[in-house]
């Protein structure tokens, strides 16, 4: 006989807006585990949302695809009954956070580098001009 699966905790999961997040429970046990995802106390609408399941035996999975801060964010519980073991649950405290846009660093350094070593060319090939003028006369 298998040990119940350890779910008694909390786990905060911070995602950026229109990212995916997976939520996972380890629900091994013999005999098997019924298992319910809930959202904010009420059991969570699959349908709606755009949530996706898997329950291999072994883990059970919440996929949430490209997350939304006022749908997604919020107390998800992983809730596990079984019939040796009772009901136990793993808290997720998700928080969607806003969208980090990020900056092509790669990209820059090229552009910065070509617009210097114009100037440097042009200063070199207008050395004589350049000179002249600052010459006193």
């Amino acid at each position: 006989m298998l040990d119940p699966p350890d779910l008694n905790d909390t786990k905060e999961v911070f995602v950026e807006e229109t990212s995916d997040v997976v939520l996972s429970c380890d629900v091994r046990a013999n005999p098997p585990v019924i298992v319910t995802w809930k959202k904010d106390g009420e059991v969570l609408d699959l349908i709606s949302g755009s949530y996706k399941t898997t329950n291999n035996g072994i883990t059970a999975l919440l996929l949430i695809t490209k997350a939304k801060r006022d749908v997604h964010q919020g107390t998800y519980i992983c809730e596990v009954n079984s019939s040796v073991y009772g009901i136990m649950g793993r808290t997720f405290i998700v928080m969607v956070e806003d969208k980090v846009l990020r900056f092509p660093l790669g990209p820059t350094i090229a552009g910065v580098v070509v617009v210097l070593c114009t100037i440097v060319f042009a200063i070199i090939s207008r050395r004589n001009t350049i000179i002249k003028c600052i010459k006193p006369n």
